[in-house]
């Protein structure tokens, strides 16, 4: 992490935090920009109010309700005016800091470490225009990502699947939109080239891999493993089991790395599988090499909702 603290004309101090991950502008305790390491805005904290933006180029806006509390807070998604006006806000605020420090010279630009200078520059290449032209490249890449556990919000989404194998529960209408379609293992590794080209350095902001659409691991056991071996190819994935000074040394080695593979599974998925295959599941994705090359963990976030009716289970 590499802090600057950059005076300003009129003796305002902005504050530039620049991480592997992201890069912030500080302008005072009401206005603060974050970017990710290509250089999109990522959110974003104005007047009370947090705005979180969409690789589709939604900027959701949360605040403060008129009671305190979480309970209260209001929710609402900016209109395509409001994205814009915000967005070239923010790039503007941080084209004049990058160009304040330019103009200043050696003696300002001496103060700004090299990352901070490198990490402005990506943001520079930005603006409204650009995110729109990405919107519409994500909207190729992605059947839309409907839902993911919060605790998965930042994870790398893998779409192995398109849609929901069941897809007949009256409380989720999420799957409707699409046929359910599982990918060959060419169309999978296709998908995450893609995929990688699309995030370049902002890969360093994804914590994990989410495997979905609705219920990737009902795919058929002989299809899913070569899937998760084409992931730990593509990917380099923290290995379990690591503590202390032994996982430091691995980080620093691996800058750029994924905390585990996840997805759903739900209650009919896990009686299509018998006791085997979910072993030889563990064992291949927890710890185990694959293919001989790195390791995974695999987390099932279970969904344990009702439907409307259950199969009858095969004999």
């Amino acid at each position: 992490m590499t802090i600057l603290r950059l005076p300003l004309p009129g003796g305002q101090t902005t504050i530039i935090n620049q991480r592997p991950e992201s890069t912030t502008i500080m302008l005072d305790a009401q206005t603060m920009f974050t970017f990710d390491a290509a250089g999109r805005l990522h959110g974003a904290f104005v007047q009370g109010s947090t705005f979180r933006r969409s690789l589709a180029n939604a900027i959701l806006e949360k605040r403060p309700g008129p009671p305190a509390g979480l309970s209260s807070r209001q929710r609402r998604f900016l209109t395509p005016a409001e994205v814009q006006a915000l967005e070239q806000r923010a790039y503007d605020t941080a084209a004049e800091v990058l160009a304040h420090i330019q103009d200043q010279g050696d003696a300002s630009a001496g103060q700004a470490p090299a990352a901070i200078l490198a990490a402005l520059a990506r943001v520079a290449s930005y603006n409204y225009d650009k995110l729109e032209d990405e919107r519409e490249v994500y909207e190729r890449l992605y059947k839309p990502v409907t839902i993911l556990p919060p605790d998965q919000y930042l994870a790398l989404y893998l779409q192995a699947t398109e849609g929901c194998a069941y897809d007949a529960c009256s409380f989720c209408g999420f799957y409707r939109d699409r046929r359910f379609h599982v990918k060959t293992l060419a169309e999978f590794r296709a998908h995450m080239d893609a995929v990688r080209a699309f995030f370049g350095e902002a890969l360093t902001l994804r914590r994990s891999i989410f495997l979905g659409d609705a219920n990737a691991l009902m795919i058929p056991q002989a299809a899913l493993l070569p899937l998760l071996d084409a992931v730990n190819t593509e990917f380099v994935i923290a290995p379990p089991g690591l503590t202390g000074s032994a996982l430091r040394a691995w980080k620093e080695a691996h800058p750029q790395h994924l905390q585990g593979i996840y997805s759903f599974v739900d209650a009919f998925s896990t009686r299509r599988k018998t006791v085997e295959d979910w072993r030889a599941l563990a064992a291949a994705a927890c710890g185990a090499p694959i293919s001989g090359w790195r390791q995974a963990i695999l987390r099932c976030c279970a969904s344990w909702a009702s439907p409307t009716r259950l199969p009858k289970r095969k004999p």
